[in-house]
């Protein structure tokens, strides 16, 4: 092999082994399939601190049928912000029965918090922003399923 060559295919297994890497790093954790006014839905559980903390931060997309459902240790007032968030989201607060309370667009990058009215919320849902307008759902909405039992121990 030349050296143009062996630069080349160098070149491209660098290539190759970035692109094989990628799906890694944005592989998500724990996913479940609910429902909400027969919609279904495919959402990332974030459970842990680390993983609400992350959100879905540095994301570029949201694909349409999909968002990530957090859980909350005990029912709390709940406050969200956008830092290093991308992309508009909705973002839909719960009661621990999974009855669907209050709803607030999200905008990318914004540090100011989405504080909730209420302070017996358990879960959040964050979805691509017109969702639940664009399928008719509002509050009084109940999930298909317990949040809690989504939680893989």
């Amino acid at each position: 092999m030349t050296t143009p060559e062996r630069a080349f295919a160098t070149f491209l297994l660098i290539s190759l082994l970035l692109i094989a890497c990628k799906p890694l790093a944005s592989t998500p954790g724990n996913t479940a399939l609910i429902t909400l006014n027969n919609q279904p839905l495919t959402v990332e559980i974030a459970s842990t601190q680390a993983a609400m903390a992350r959100g879905l931060m540095g994301r570029t997309t949201l694909p349409e049928g999909t968002g990530m459902l957090f859980i909350h240790p005990t029912p709390q007032r709940l406050s969200y912000w956008m830092k290093d968030t991308l992309i508009p989201l909705d973002i839909g607060f719960f009661t621990e029965d999974g009855t669907l309370q209050e709803i607030y667009p999200l905008y990318p990058r914004n540090l100011s918090p989405v504080v909730s009215h209420r302070t017996d919320l358990r879960f959040a849902l964050e979805v691509p922003q017109g969702w639940f307008k664009a399928h008719n759902i509002s509050p009084g909405v109940k999930l298909s399923k317990s949040p809690l039992s989504l939680i893989k121990l």
